[in-house]
């Protein structure tokens, strides 16, 4: 599933990629965006409202002078779905601002970026993440 991400946080996604930590295996940009995605969702308790905080504050702000330039990046199916089940809630319809996909994209990478969670945890829910689209082992 494309997304899209925001230059601020595609570059700490390329610092995660390129970091001596991404070894075996190494994880690409799917598995880093989705990972950013699960850890908000698995380690906030009020994940939704961190995500709508961040987008009503800090990306209104970003997106003064208009979008910049986003990368286009890939997510894996399950986180892509949590994001969709976002962008149709409530909090996202008249009379609120409309926000895509890639905004809510960029606000969990964002979130992580901000966060104390260390590198380390990126990788290991990058990893979890890969044994569960795996399916269960036989």
């Amino acid at each position: 599933m494309a997304t899209l991400v925001y230059p601020e946080e595609f570059e700490f996604l390329r610092s995660l990629y390129s970091s001596p930590g991404n070894a075996s295996p190494r994880f690409r940009f799917p598995d880093l965006i989705s990972a950013c995605v699960s850890l908000v969702f698995d380690s906030f308790a009020d994940s939704e409202e961190r995500i709508f905080k961040f987008l009503r504050t800090t990306l209104t702000d970003r997106n003064k002078g208009g979008r910049p330039a986003c990368r286009k990046g890939e997510i894996w199916h399950p986180q892509f779905l949590l994001l969709r089940e976002l962008q149709g809630c409530k909090e996202n319809r008249h009379p609120n601002p409309g926000w895509q996909l890639g905004d809510f994209t960029t606000a969990c990478v964002a979130l992580v970026m901000s966060s104390a969670i260390p590198e380390v945890c990126i990788f290991d829910q990058a990893r979890k993440n890969s044994v569960e689209r795996a399916g269960p082992s036989s």
